[in-house]
């Protein structure tokens, strides 16, 4: 009878560590899925932010040439053309954009 006791723990013992190891399994299996979907999400991230600085970039260009299309039409107000007003409204536009409101 002795006897048994010990094979009933022992099996108890098992079971235990059996379930301890399953459980630890599952653990780690979760960590890894939680560090893919991170690094995923970190990759999307990263990849917008790269294209809004490119949109950016772009815009800022955009306003240079802008300002430059402004002083070679003379679109200074007091040396304005009125043939020239629409024009230099459209360039005074873009001339204010803000690359960083204009790029999201």
């Amino acid at each position: 009878e002795p006897q048994k006791g010990r094979i009933e723990k022992g099996k108890d013992l098992a079971h235990m560590m059996d379930a301890f190891w399953f459980s630890a399994f599952k653990l780690f299996i979760v960590t890894i899925m939680i560090g893919i979907i991170l690094f995923v999400a970190y990759a999307i991230k990263d990849d917008i932010d790269k294209r809004v600085m490119q949109h950016q970039g772009t815009i800022l260009t955009e306003i240079e040439q802008c300002k430059q299309k402004y002083e070679d039409n003379r679109c200074d107000p007091k040396t304005r053309v009125p043939l020239m007003e629409k024009e230099c409204e459209k360039l005074e536009k873009c001339i204010n954009k803000d690359p960083f409101t204009e790029a999201k």
